[in-house]
């Protein structure tokens, strides 16, 4: 008798394991792969799982031209810039974001604009933007989300004076017409609460997924300040290399592609690298 329920036992505890164990593995591997919003200019359409916290953090050199004849360069270098974005429930994140910049003029053709590039030399850390990502849509062939951001003025620290008030609204759109290929696009609107202005951003990218564990992107885009009558449009692409399934390096490089005089031209250009890491976090 007692053997009988042993084996009743054993059998019914066996069977209870086969059958919890998909289910298990399944949950395991259900975490979503990682998704950053850098290297490019892009935002992605997609959020940080819920309890989950992402670390997107990166160096830049650029180097613009300051435009109409001025005979100024701007070099600057930022290091770094850091985004935080931690998943609150599924669909929407929290995000925080600022960067620490040095910014430096020469070059100048006159001796009264030597003298100003000598003294402008600029250290400091940027305002704080603070703000949410939403998905509007669960399509997986389509997801779309919006994001809205607002820029924190009293948080600006160091040589660079407060900006105005500021928020920006972003429609963020993506698609995977294949396995290799994702395009996506952001549209965006920035307001400037103080002077009532209003300036506008595009931005349009294709990634192709080739190797495995390494993704290729180019991409286009432009901004419209709310004092400036057309597009500044300039290129750029770069590479990126998932470590571990959460742990992802990046590499990029653009330069402006208008016309001379518009505030974005060949001359203007940048490198950039970073890292991006995520963890369960949960705050308790």
């Amino acid at each position: 008798m007692r053997s009988t329920i042993k084996r009743l036992f054993f059998t019914s505890l066996f069977s209870a394991l086969a059958a919890f164990t998909p289910t298990a593995v399944a949950f395991c591997q259900s975490i979503p792969e990682l998704v950053t919003d850098r290297p490019d200019q892009t935002e992605s359409a997609q959020t940080v799982p819920s309890g989950w916290l992402q670390i997107e953090t990166g160096v830049m050199y650029e180097q613009s031209a300051i435009p109409y004849g001025q005979g100024l360069t701007v070099r600057t270098w930022t290091s770094p810039a850091i985004l935080f974005r931690y998943g609150l429930v599924n669909g929407l994140e929290l995000r925080l974001g600022s960067a620490f910049v040095v910014e430096s003029q020469d070059g100048s053709t006159t001796s009264e604009n030597r003298e100003f590039a000598r003294e402008s030399v600029a250290r400091g850390t940027e305002a704080l933007s603070l703000g949410f990502k939403y998905c509007l849509t669960d399509w997986e062939s389509l997801p779309i989300a919006a994001m809205v951001m607002f820029a924190l003025p009293s948080t600006v620290a160091g040589d660079f004076a407060a900006n105005n008030p500021a928020g920006e609204l972003r429609i963020a759109a993506e698609h995977s017409p294949a396995d290799w290929l994702s395009l996506g696009i952001n549209l965006a609107a920035e307001r400037d609460f103080r002077e009532n202005q209003t300036g506008f951003h595009y931005t349009a990218v294709a990634g192709l997924d080739l190797i495995t564990d390494f993704g290729f992107f180019i991409e286009v885009y432009g901004s419209q300040d709310a004092d400036e009558k057309s597009f500044l449009h300039r290129f750029d692409g770069g590479l990126t290399a998932l470590l571990d399934p959460n742990l992802q390096i990046d590499f990029s490089a653009g330069v402006g592609i208008s016309g001379e005089n518009t505030g974005s031209s060949s001359n203007d250009w940048f490198v950039s690298t970073g890292i991006s890491y995520r963890f369960a976090f949960t705050g308790g």
